[in-house]
């Protein structure tokens, strides 16, 4: 669906599809305990490395239900953010290096995201599955216009929707 999205400016983010060149900086986000702290346990190394493997070949295999892009500015990357298919609903989800937690910017790069997807797609509801320990990111949806719906069932996670009307573009800024 978001082919035509494979590299693109944004709020002045650069994101483009990831690639196997990031597998560095994926395994980094993924192994340090400070970035991973509110979404879950920290991976191994090989977990991690493990994982981005599978990311790179669903997306090829899965070309039409996931998408991760990585996020940067001119000088380095900054985070990761994706769009994955689950039933009809699209699911954002974003993880940001340790230099840039804690600023506003997932805000910012959620918003970059779904300002191009809103504004090149007739797509009307997102969701985000959210850790209910990750009280930064409940924050964050919440600028965006995300509502909370609910607990998952026997689970630790909830569910915030955002509808196409109820987005608030956030700042435009780069990261801090």
């Amino acid at each position: 669906m978001f082919e035509s999205l494979d590299k693109f400016e944004s709020s002045g983010f650069k994101f483009r599809f990831l690639d196997k060149k990031d597998k560095s900086f994926f395994v980094s986000l993924y192994t340090c305990p400070e970035v991973m702290r509110y979404i879950c346990q920290p991976f191994s190394k090989i977990e991690a490395e493990l994982l981005f493997e599978n990311k790179i070949s669903e997306q090829v295999k899965y070309e039409r239900n996931r998408y991760v892009w990585l996020v940067g500015d001119s000088v380095e990357p900054l985070g990761l953010v994706g769009l994955t298919k689950v039933d009809s609903l699209w699911d954002i989800g974003a993880i940001l290096s340790l230099t840039c937690l804690g600023k506003g910017n997932g805000t910012r790069v959620m918003s970059a995201l779904l300002a191009k997807v809103f504004e090149q797609y007739s797509l009307q509801r997102v969701v985000g599955t959210i850790p209910t320990v990750n009280i930064p990111c409940q924050k964050s949806v919440q600028k965006l216009g995300f509502e909370f719906s609910g607990k998952i069932k026997g689970g630790d996670n909830q569910i915030w929707y955002l509808e196409r009307d109820n987005f608030k573009k956030g700042e435009s800024r780069k990261f801090k």
